[in-house]
């Protein structure tokens, strides 16, 4: 296989993280924020029918709720989503080739045809490349050689067709 650019996949908790935030639909912060405006609600209720203590209660529920999505269920998650993949092995070589993707660990050998991806993203300094709709090949922009990141956006472009998705 003609290389192009080669990466070094990485498994670490950075990227689980990368890995449930891109997956995530909506966003934790969206989810908490919901919640936080559930709490208001039920408050706004509670003192329109004079029942103040109830309101105050459930709108400190729904607010320890929502600040708990928002900041603390991305960690949590990928803490399990880690934890789930353990077996792993923690560290391969990708290597990107004219016509595919070759993804080689001391264990195994994958590839991927170009056509087969269906997203590219990059998430907390990891570029993620999705084969499945939770599967991907995790990377960070500096382990790429062979060109520049910005080198290898362009031609993950320009053979997958797909535009790079930043995820904050």
């Amino acid at each position: 296989m003609e290389e192009k650019f080669k990466a070094r996949d990485v498994w670490d908790v950075q990227a689980a993280r990368a890995l449930v935030r891109a997956v995530q639909k909506p966003s934790p912060w969206k989810l908490g924020v919901g919640c936080a405006l559930i709490g208001v609600v039920w408050l706004a209720i509670a003192l329109w029918f004079e029942v103040r203590l109830f309101g105050w209660i459930c709108f400190a529920a729904w607010v320890v709720v929502g600040v708990y999505i928002a900041f603390g269920w991305e960690a949590v998650a990928a803490k399990r989503v880690y934890a789930q993949e353990c077996g792993r092995c923690p560290e391969s070589a990708v290597t990107f080739g004219a016509e595919m993707v070759e993804s080689r660990d001391e264990y195994s050998r994958a590839t991927v045809r170009y056509e087969c991806f269906r997203r590219f993203a990059l998430c907390r300094g990891r570029y993620l490349l999705f084969y499945q709709k939770e599967g991907a090949l995790i990377f960070a922009p500096e382990s790429v050689s062979g060109g520049g990141a910005q080198a290898l956006e362009a031609f993950v472009r320009e053979k997958t067709g797909l535009a790079l998705e930043k995820i904050r």
